[in-house]
């Protein structure tokens, strides 16, 4: 009993961090997604309730692809990890007991000192993969039942971050100037949580923060040139 306490206790700062990670991406996303969609919309819309009924749409549905992208993919990282593990484990016990033949071989030993040190491989072998599960946990969450949990994590993640750029629509009537505060809010947002994420996946700080503000900057420069050319 203690045993295992002992070892969710050291699991549970490498979950967080993967729960942490998560929630990044997920606040990053809804903010750059309904940013740029919003943006482009507000020179066609011909009031500030058609921006937030768009922003809105796009963030639900949003939340709910980002769901489930993030389910599969984790689940398909995590199958792909103990595949790899399984083929590892099989291919050091399969070079060890071939390296113990040629020795016992050359040494004219006889089976019972061979199956012997099988016995002892196989002992080893497990220990090897006892490794592996636990080098698994530094990268990726292990146990099926936490892939639930991220999803969720980044559906609600997503839905925060995508209500940074609605909030001016809310305060302000007048249509270009709640643009201007979304613009000033959402790319504030973007440098904020693009240090956090650039610390998080331990990148270069000032670089990642950059880029994560850039590319909410092009996604909706490209939005209202997509937008201006249909109102042209």
């Amino acid at each position: 009993m203690k045993e295992a306490v002992r070892k969710e206790n050291n699991r549970a700062p490498v979950k967080t961090a993967l729960f942490l990670s998560q929630a990044i991406i997920g606040i990053s996303d809804g903010v750059i997604v309904p940013f740029a969609i919003t943006t482009g919309i507000s020179l066609i819309a011909t009031s500030n309730q058609m921006i937030v009924q768009a922003g809105l749409i796009v963030l639900i549905f949003g939340s709910l692809f980002m769901a489930l992208g993030g389910y599969f993919a984790a689940k398909s990282r995590q199958e792909s990890f103990a595949k790899k593990s399984e083929e590892e484990e099989a291919l050091w016990k399969k070079f060890e007991l071939e390296k113990t033949r040629n020795l016992f071989k050359e040494l004219n030993l006889g089976n019972d000192m061979l199956n012997q040190a099988s016995e002892e491989i196989e002992k080893d072998s497990q220990e090897w993969k006892a490794y592996l599960n636990k080098h698994s946990q530094e990268m990726e969450i292990s146990d099926p039942t936490e892939l639930p949990k991220i999803a969720l994590i980044i559906a609600v993640s997503y839905a925060i971050g995508g209500l940074i750029p609605l909030i001016p629509y809310f305060y302000f009537t007048e249509k270009n100037e709640a643009l201007k505060y979304a613009c000033i809010l959402s790319l504030t947002a973007l440098l904020f949580f693009g240090y956090i994420k650039s610390n998080i996946n331990k990148e270069p700080v000032v670089w990642g923060t950059i880029r994560l503000t850039m590319l909410g900057a092009v996604a909706a420069a490209a939005a209202y040139g997509v937008a201006n050319i249909f109102v042209s």
